[in-house]
């Protein structure tokens, strides 16, 4: 998949696996550098990754929800956090504060990828219980309408989890209105899943 799409950044979620088994497993992805959050126990983990030639990255901030970077890449630069949100919604509350604080301390240009456990619209959701998912769903509305964040859409089909009759858009890329400016023809493309029941989503710059 590096090879085949020319990835250049890599972040892998719920990875699983920490330790030597992760450093093993890393050292067999293509990309010379990387920044991981191990696992705790089965539960979590955040890898990212870079080909260190094309792209530069500095560490700001992190925890088992989030790692916060900035990149660089020729003479540009912007602000990128990627997301593992809890699959709880009493576990996202202290990632929605801890964005809130992140939001208010950027200067510049940034943006937002991952796996949020949540959806910003009724129709990205299909099965399963709704009304157990409004509380969590309201706390990412209301964290993306504060800060005037813009969802970048997608290619592809148009849901990024399944389980069972369930089907749901939890993974997407946000954007402030200042990245969208400076990345106008970004674009975000659903993957066809490989062996996890998340699809992969490709951000082109």
């Amino acid at each position: 998949m590096i090879q085949e799409y020319d990835i250049g950044v890599l972040c892998l979620l719920e990875t699983h696996i920490s330790g030597d088994r992760a450093l093993g497993v890393a050292r067999r992805i293509s990309l010379d550098k990387s920044f991981m959050m191990h696992a705790n126990g089965q539960v979590g983990g955040i890898w990212c990754m870079l080909n260190s030639q094309l792209w530069q990255l500095e560490v700001m901030e992190h925890s088992s929800q989030y790692i916060h970077l900035k990149i660089l890449k020729g003479a540009l630069s912007w602000f990128c956090i990627f997301v593992y949100a809890s699959p709880r919604t009493q576990g996202r509350v202290a990632l929605w504060g801890d964005l809130r604080r992140l939001a208010g301390q950027i200067n510049g240009p940034w943006h937002l990828m991952g796996e949020f456990n949540a959806v910003l619209r009724q129709h990205e959701r299909v099965g399963g219980s709704v009304n157990a998912c409004i509380r969590g769903d309201n706390a990412f509305k209301d964290f993306v309408n504060r800060y005037h964040l813009m969802d970048l859409g997608y290619t592809g089909a148009p849901f990024t989890w399944h389980r069972g009759n369930v089907f749901e858009r939890l993974d997407r890329s946000l954007a402030s209105y200042e990245w969208r400016i400076l990345f106008p023809n970004a674009a975000l493309n659903h993957l066809n899943p490989l062996k996890s029941d998340h699809a992969p989503i490709l951000l082109r710059l």
